[in-house]
């Protein structure tokens, strides 16, 4: 992931707390976040961006993925259910123990 660059936007985003855009050919990642939200906690905010850098990781993955037989919506949702397993895994890890 070192050799992408790396850019950051405030936009009116809906249904989701933030978004990443992969440009994979120009080697480029754009995280949106909300200009306004509901829960602006460290936490959340944490768990957010681990999230996008979780879709992030694997996006090169889903795009090959995109070129076969199987449907997109499978895909994604596939795509999903990885990323929140690996964001679960990540907070686990970070959090501090006692």
């Amino acid at each position: 992931m070192t050799d992408y660059t790396v850019y950051f936007l405030h936009e009116q985003i809906h249904d989701c707390a933030a978004e990443v855009r992969v440009d994979s050919e120009g080697r480029g990642l754009t995280f949106v976040f909300p200009k306004e939200s509901e829960d602006t906690s460290r936490q959340s905010v944490d768990h957010s961006a681990i999230h996008e850098v979780a879709h992030a990781v694997v996006a090169k993955l889903t795009a090959v993925a995109h070129d076969r037989y199987a449907t997109e919506k499978e895909i994604d949702d596939a795509e999903e259910a990885v990323v929140c397993q690996i964001t679960t895994l990540i907070s686990n890890l970070s959090k501090p123990r006692s």
